[in-house]
């Protein structure tokens, strides 16, 4: 069977029962046996058709305690472990690293002690192809730096210099253009009074107008020169010479942030390189993280020398046994019932003699990675924190957790073996002296108990194999689209399913079990053969709860 049944709600309350007639060995006798699945916490129902004996199995319907648990199998771990990762990440896209030396798990370190070495050969060799990248990079910050100051020289040497050069040279172009405006204008004057006399032609008192004309030019022309040097010339190469700075800046900016950069991962090569050994941080006994997201461990191990491992993945946890707690998962049926802070009963496998009470801690919002072998079945993360640690428990050891899930007082209830699933419908047997056919309407129930709602009154006896009195009542008839007694499911391999005397109650008939109100928790034991009635209250909660 698949271990990821539906799990079995345990009751601590226990039937008053009696038998009519026969001997004591008679009653056992008729008695079917409940087995508990193997691997998981679904319950297969065994009838014989041997003869029936004149014993009936009876129960009085009485109102009293009703408890409600639910019973799971999980494995102690650390409530507070210190986890080691992986800090060593993929290069260039690749896998992750290999393990090349492992200390042995369940060994006891102290504080600074070895743990892991992880493959750093690819590392270090890129460590020598970032020095020489760094070399580069160097190299071109020192050109930057060159070409920054002498742009920041050749701004100060036009300010300061060149244009001073410029202003005087048209200041001294200025001067003389006004001496020699004053002597054409002297050399005019002259020349009319000769002209006047008649001492000079015509043609030389023109030449002297022409060159006052050409003096006042030339004056103008300097005093144009300077006014385009101060308000454009000097202006423009000034703008020129602060955007080669900044441009020489912005080079310079970028080949320290190069040099930086590359630098920033020499380092981090450095440190990946000192992270590929692994030392504890901690004391404590070394525990491989062989489990998969959801908890699961792992058929094969994820921890091992030459494994490849990843960044942040944890490698080894070294638990605090100081604090300690039950790791379950809980199927998706039940998860409902189970809350913060209720209460628990443990056991641990090997401990027998040890019952540890504790509280729940933490219930996941999530469903658990279904497995390709769940058949899928989801199941839910619940952890139980223990109490008061014992001394003799290890991380790792299995434990049986009882959680209380619902407890209520003076509730009428019976067996789940007096009931009988019919279709839709649920019927037991009252007075089986003479046995009448009650329709019943059933409330919650666990793997002893089943609440009643309706159809039965205290102080009422039921049997509690009702099969055998299906001769003198009258059953409905069944719609052809409801579950059939006589559809049973094809006979598994094995000497039980090959004898005709031996054969399980059919898949239909239990799915049929499952639809008992919205807070049916388990199947109810329903098809009992003649002669025959369920055990209550059989095995240890091993043998009801889904093992994992």
């Amino acid at each position: 069977m698949s271990r990821n049944a539906d799990p079995i709600i345990v009751s601590s309350g226990a039937p008053s029962l009696r038998r009519t007639g026969g001997s004591a060995l008679g009653v056992l006798s008729g008695l079917a046996i409940l087995v508990a699945a193997t691997g998981g916490g679904a319950l297969w129902l065994i009838r014989s058709d041997a003869q029936p004996t004149d014993d009936v199995l009876v129960h009085t319907v009485e109102r009293g305690e009703f408890v409600l648990e639910v019973a799971e199998r999980g494995e102690i771990e650390s409530a507070d472990n210190v986890n080691i990762r992986c800090e060593v990440s993929s290069r260039g896209g690749r896998g992750g690293v290999k393990i090349l030396e492992l200390i042995p798990e369940g060994t006891r370190v102290e504080k600074g002690d070895f743990l892991i070495r992880l493959d750093s050969a690819e590392l270090e060799q890129e460590l020598i192809k970032q020095q020489i990248q760094i070399n580069t990079k160097a190299a071109a910050l020192t050109e930057a730096e060159n070409k920054h100051e002498t742009s920041l020289i050749a701004l100060q040497e036009y300010r300061e210099g060149t244009l001073e050069q410029e202003r005087k040279t048209i200041q001294i172009a200025s001067l003389k253009a006004d001496e020699n405006l004053a002597r054409a204008k002297e050399y005019k004057e002259y020349s009319k009074k000769a002209y006047n006399k008649g001492v000079i032609s015509k043609q030389q008192y023109d030449a002297d107008v022409l060159a006052v004309l050409t003096a006042q030019r030339e004056k103008e022309m300097a005093e144009m020169k300077s006014d385009v040097l101060e308000k454009f010339t000097s202006k423009k190469k000034i703008i020129d010479l602060k955007s080669a700075i900044d441009t020489s800046k912005a080079k310079l900016d970028a080949a320290k942030a190069g040099v930086n950069f590359e630098t920033e991962k020499l380092v981090e090569l450095k440190e990946q390189i000192t992270k590929c050994i692994i030392t504890a941080p901690a004391p404590g006994v070394i525990k491989y993280a062989n489990q998969d997201r959801g908890g699961n461990s792992r058929n094969e191990d994820m921890i091992a020398e030459g494994r490849e491992v990843h960044e942040r993945q944890v490698l080894i946890q070294l638990p605090d046994s100081s604090q300690l707690q039950v790791r379950l998962k809980v199927n998706e049926s039940v998860i409902d019932r189970i809350k913060l802070g209720m209460r628990a009963k443990i056991k641990v496998v090997g401990l027998r003699d040890v019952v540890l009470s504790g509280t729940v801690r933490t219930v996941s919002q999530y469903s658990d990675r279904a497995r390709w072998y769940s058949g899928g079945v989801k199941e839910f993360t619940v952890e139980v924190a223990i109490d008061q640690p014992d001394e003799r428990l290890r991380t790792g050891l299995s434990a049986y957790v009882t959680i209380e899930s619902q407890r209520l007082t003076d509730e009428l209830q019976m067996p789940v073996q007096a009931l009988y699933a019919h279709g839709e419908d649920h019927f037991c047997i009252v007075n089986p002296n003479q046995p009448e056919l009650r329709k019943i309407k059933p409330g919650i129930t666990n793997d002893k108990f089943v609440l009643i709602e309706e159809g039965i009154e205290p102080g009422e006896v039921v049997s509690l194999n009702p099969r055998r009195f299906f001769d003198r009542v009258d059953l409905p008839e069944l719609d052809e689209k409801q579950p059939r007694l006589d559809e049973d499911e094809p006979a598994s391999d094995g000497e039980q399913a090959k004898s005709p005397e031996n054969t399980r109650v059919p898949i239909a008939e239990q799915n049929a079990e499952k639809k008992i109100g919205e807070k049916t928790a388990a199947p109810i034991a329903k098809t009992v053969p003649p002669g025959k009635t369920a055990a209550a209250g059989a095995g240890p909660p091993a043998a009801t709860g889904t093992g994992k």
